[in-house]
């Protein structure tokens, strides 16, 4: 028993000297992260071990290839803080408010575009006494030849939309006349065989009642005579 007391104090004094040292680090992908123009990327950032940010102040922040600095994004007072966010950054960020308290506070670009392409760092401010963060190297690619005609065979199909209808309308139409002209003779010549037989049939059917009728009349004369 003695030995378990012993065993908790030495732990307890052992998360006290780990959170009075400030141990907590911030994690992020130590290689570039690569994006086509016109795609949504997610920069990965997350503390650890995990802690519960909710009530601490979040920044990302933006570095060109001038260095200049721009605020991408701001959480603090629990929530989202858009009033000193860079124009250029509106309605295209947000945060994993469900995992703040894991300590997970990436980022969500939309719609990345050639001139976001730089250097973000995302920031924690005063966690245990001091700020820590993490820098992400974002990389924009111009779109792939294949995706720009694409879009444009799209556009130019959506521009031709009318002449594309009225083709497909006489393409249909051409089709049945054809069809007609070659299935017209051979249902005709059908029809018509069909109606000769039923003819025939007809004609043959009044005979055999005649024959019938002949027949007991011989009888009769053959027992009179």
């Amino acid at each position: 028993m003695a030995n378990l007391k012993f065993s908790f104090i030495v732990l307890l004094i052992f998360v006290c000297v780990l959170t009075l040292t400030g141990e907590y680090k911030v994690t992020f992908p130590t290689n570039p992260v690569r994006v086509s123009a016109g795609e949504d990327v997610i920069l990965n950032c997350e503390v650890e071990p995990p802690f519960n940010l909710t009530e601490k102040t979040v920044e990302w922040k933006y570095f060109n290839t001038s260095n200049d600095e721009f605020l991408v994004h701001v959480f603090r007072n629990e929530r989202d803080d858009p009033s000193s966010q860079d124009d250029k950054f509106k309605n295209r960020t947000s945060l994993f408010h469900d995992q703040l308290k894991e300590g997970n506070l990436s980022l969500k670009l939309l719609s990345v575009n050639l001139n976001d392409e730089g250097n973000y760092t995302c920031i924690v401010k005063k966690l245990n006494g001091s700020d820590r963060r993490g820098q992400i190297q974002l990389f924009v690619t111009r779109k792939k030849p294949e995706q720009q005609q694409n879009e444009s065979g799209l556009s130019n199909d959506t521009t031709k939309g009318p002449h594309s209808v009225l083709c497909i309308v006489l393409s249909s139409v051409s089709v049945i006349i054809l069809v007609v002209i070659i299935t017209g003779p051979v249902l005709y010549k059908k029809r018509k065989s069909c109606r000769r037989k039923a003819d025939r049939q007809e004609d043959a059917a009044p005979t055999e009642r005649v024959e019938l009728n002949i027949r007991p009349q011989e009888q009769i004369n053959e027992h009179d005579s």
